[in-house]
């Protein structure tokens, strides 16, 4: 992992990047992975936060990069606001203005969160494919994670080897 800063001026080309720029420099933390043939180091992912002594340091931009360190896909995170329900005196916080971008398809989502909630049966809530429309293919990514742990195999012992 590699933390920098970055002037930011770049990112103030209109009104709308100033809300996902809340300052003009930022501390970024760079994840770093060795290629598994290669062996050569990469940059990952850039998350940066907030520079202010002042103000909590949050993420608001974070950057997936490729191999040569070009970014594949770009999360813009903005409006943090506390999750209902939680508990404690540290409350966590969520950003409810989100932007995802895929520079190379020049395609991009905004997200904007106007409820959230810490409450059990969130999972049942969240069932897109029963409101899609009849034809569209549905393919569960997740599945895995409602299947049972598997089992390990019986240890093997082995008979005579010690006669």
């Amino acid at each position: 992992m590699v933390v920098t800063t970055e002037h930011l001026s770049y990112l103030y080309d209109s009104a709308w990047e100033k809300t996902f720029a809340p300052c003009k420099h930022a501390y970024v933390v760079t994840s770093i992975e060795r290629q598994p043939v290669s062996g050569r180091i990469a940059f990952t992912r850039e998350t940066y936060f907030l520079w202010s002594d002042t103000k909590p340091r949050r993420p608001f931009l974070i950057r997936y990069l490729d191999e040569g360190g070009y970014p594949v896909m770009t999360a813009r995170l903005g409006e943090y606001e506390p999750v209902p329900g939680a508990k404690g005196t540290d409350l966590p916080v969520m950003p409810t203005d989100i932007r995802l971008e895929w520079p190379a398809k020049k395609t991009s989502v905004h997200i904007v969160l106007s409820k959230m909630t810490t409450a059990k049966g969130v999972r049942d809530a969240c069932r897109f494919q029963d409101f899609l429309p009849e034809g569209i293919p549905v393919e569960q990514v997740d599945k895995a994670l409602d299947a049972p742990a598997p089992k390990a195999p019986a240890p093997v012992v082995e008979q005579g080897a010690d006669q």
